[in-house]
């Protein structure tokens, strides 16, 4: 789910980039259009009908439903019998050629909508507000050459405008685990064992944990943050802690949140990236190590569609595939070939063993390392502290300064890092970790240190993962949300705080569509469901 989200991020944000150089204003996420745009590409990539371009495109054979119908299902503007609604579509494949990475890259659908005049028109139709995207590993259509794919992807995006827009919950926020600093946000200091919904918990669409504090990014793109705040981390001017959800002055039209151990960092959807809180090893990556309480803007850096906090370093991919980093590098966390600390604007990750563009990324806690994912083959690099097995190759050396690949382990769609372990998710389901595992945070039933990735037995259909400090967290396709590892102060949501080796249900929360973990508290964003 990472690397899909980064993907429709990267999509709407290159939208939006050609409705502003149009003089037209931006699109803002909504949920229910990004729900019609996702269950039109599944069906598509399983019914395969697009074959022949077209208006037939957009009309699924087998229901015989069209964009209007799909939206209007979805619950888009219910008080409105006939919103303002479209649709464009775009289906790249391949067959192994080097061409594939170019033609199944969000900027190659944007080029193909953009060169085909009905499909531009409606993606600078200055009536439309709202927008879904959907992106999806898979082929669309059949004949010959399709038929001989070895892959490809489907590309949806659904647009919306609704002149009667009623008041509706889509997501709402979930935390649960460690509260000392508020960071569960709903008004207590008391840890929550099973997850609990924070104050003003509506439309959140994505989450964020730093070590003791909490991010969220509502529907409208604005910021929202609390809990621990000794160096401004939560953003609202001060250095207070907060234990209720506090509105990030400064910014908007944000789609992505990061939270580091005293810092946090937002994505905005022109590609451009804001940072706050504490800055002395230049992980505000303004060019200073002056520390801030509100949002200031990373120097240089644009074009952005994925972000990542580490401890005191970040990591930024950027809709070309490329990586970049800055803040701490004591260990070679910035893989820039030397332990050059204090970098304080980013800088390029030495891309001499990537093969192909990277498709995701994650920055570890602790002692710093890093993760990226190559497009197609989905490889994995890692590089940075190395003590526990984090790198994945094998071996207990103490750091590498540059990206290497992990040998023998390939399908990889999203990886997150947690402090000394690593989860993987490949395209088939299923999810793999490594490093440390003193607390049972690889969730094979032991906690035997693993030097190369190994499955976590039990879990299938994951669509997402996540790391915590010493546990780990899969959101399963069918929205619930499995954890296991440390669970002193209830990080792992499932009633108690028993450690666990293996995956346990987290209660409570239903339709999960995101999660992040903290060093020992989660948060979720969930379609409304079980409160209970």
């Amino acid at each position: 789910m990472l690397a899909q989200l980064a993907a429709e991020d990267a999509v709407l944000c290159l939208v939006n980039e050609a409705r502003v150089d149009a003089g037209v204003q931006p699109l803002t996420l909504n949920i229910r259009l990004r729900t019609a745009a996702r269950k039109h590409a599944e069906a598509a990539k399983s019914l395969k009908w697009w074959a022949g371009g077209g208006p037939a495109v957009h009309i699924n054979p087998q229901t015989g439903s069209t964009p209007q119908i799909r939206i209007h299902d979805e619950g888009y503007c219910q008080a409105n019998p006939s919103p303002h609604v479209g649709e464009n579509a775009y289906d790249a494949f391949y067959t192994g050629g080097p061409s594939f990475q170019k033609d199944t890259a969000p900027q190659a659908a944007m080029d193909w909508w953009m060169n085909s005049p009905p499909h531009r028109a409606n993606l600078l139709d200055p009536t439309y507000n709202e927008s879904g995207v959907a992106v999806l590993l898979g082929v669309a259509e059949q004949g010959p050459e399709a038929d001989m794919a070895d892959g490809g992807a489907i590309f949806v995006q659904t647009f919306g405008f609704c002149d009667k827009p009623e008041i509706a919950v889509q997501t709402e926020a979930w935390a649960w685990g460690a509260n000392g600093a508020g960071q569960i946000g709903d008004g207590t200091n008391l840890e929550r064992d099973s997850p609990v919904q924070p104050h003003d918990p509506e439309n959140v669409v994505a989450v964020g944990c730093g070590y003791h504090h909490s991010l969220t990014v509502k529907a409208d793109g604005s910021v929202w943050a609390w809990g621990n705040n000794d160096s401004g981390q939560v953003g609202d001017g001060t250095s207070t802690d907060r234990n209720t959800p506090q509105l990030v002055g400064g910014i908007d039209q944000i789609t992505a949140v990061a939270g580091g151990e005293l810092h946090s960092i937002a994505l905005r959807n022109d590609g451009n990236v804001w940072a706050w809180g504490r800055n002395r090893h230049g992980q505000l990556g303004d060019g200073t190590n002056t520390d801030r309480p509100r949002p200031i803007h990373v120097a240089g850096l644009d074009g952005v569609r994925q972000i990542s906090s580490g401890e005191s370093h970040n990591l930024a991919l950027k809709v070309d595939g490329s990586v970049w980093g800055w803040g701490s590098n004591n260990f070679g966390e910035l893989g820039i070939g030397s332990f050059d600390d204090h970098i304080n604007s980013p800088v390029m990750v030495q891309q001499s063993s990537f093969h192909s563009p990277i498709s995701a990324i994650a920055a570890g806690q602790g002692f710093g390392f890093s993760l990226a994912v190559e497009s197609g083959s989905g490889h994995v690099l890692a590089w940075g502290y190395n003590h526990d097995g984090q790198l994945g190759d094998g071996k207990t050396h103490p750091w590498a300064w540059l990206p290497m690949e992990i040998p023998n382990f390939d399908g990889v769609v999203s990886v997150a890092a947690g402090r000394g372990h690593c989860v993987a998710l490949r395209k088939d389901g299923s999810v793999w970790a490594w490093g440390n595992n003193d607390w049972g945070q690889l969730g094979d039933g032991t906690t035997n240190q693993a030097l190369r990735p190994i499955q976590v037995p039990g879990l299938s259909n994951v669509s997402d993962v996540a790391a915590g400090n010493y546990y780990s967290m899969a959101l399963r396709k069918d929205g619930t949300i499995w954890s296991w590892g440390w669970n002193i102060w209830g990080s792992l949501g499932d009633g108690t705080m028993t450690e666990r080796h293996t995956p346990v249900q987290v209660a409570n929360v239903r339709n999960a569509a995101a999660l992040d973990g903290g060093l020992n508290h989660s948060l979720a964003a969930a379609q409304p469901g079980i409160k209970g």
